[in-house]
């Protein structure tokens, strides 16, 4: 063991208390415990008041694991719910295309049709002229 007269010639470090800054305590908050609740605390064996801190820090470590899952399942399903929604939209519009795209072929069909049918209406004028 090495100890104040070693033969080491290192030093030890120097026993200090740790400062830790000021606790800043809002005085505007009130907490309200009855008295009876207040006397079993003042009454705990220090060993089972360590006992249920730790126990209360588990069940808020475990229920803030389950609360954070939980929001994280929300966002999943929440962002499922969103893309389904667009894909939704997205066929709808490309149904919407492809009906106005049909139209559009239907009237350039129609166009094509009632230019043939005025040059067969201008055929017909043109033989009325001549034989009048």
């Amino acid at each position: 063991m090495l100890g104040p007269g070693s033969s080491n010639g290192a030093k030890k470090p120097e026993a200090r208390l740790i400062e830790l800054p000021e606790t800043l305590v809002r005085q505007d908050i009130d907490i309200n415990l009855l008295e009876a609740l207040v006397n079993s605390i003042d009454n705990m064996e220090p060993n089972a008041m360590i006992k249920a801190i730790q126990e209360f820090n588990s069940k808020a470590l475990i229920l803030g694991h389950k609360v954070g899952s939980l929001f994280q399942k929300e966002l999943r399903e929440g962002n499922r719910l969103k893309k389904a929604a667009w894909e939704k939209e997205r066929q709808e519009w490309l149904e919407e295309k492809k009906r106005l795209g049909t139209w559009k072929v239907w009237c350039l069909e129609s166009e094509k049709k009632l230019k043939a049918k005025i040059v067969d209406l201008e055929v017909d004028y043109d033989e009325l002229k001549e034989k009048t």
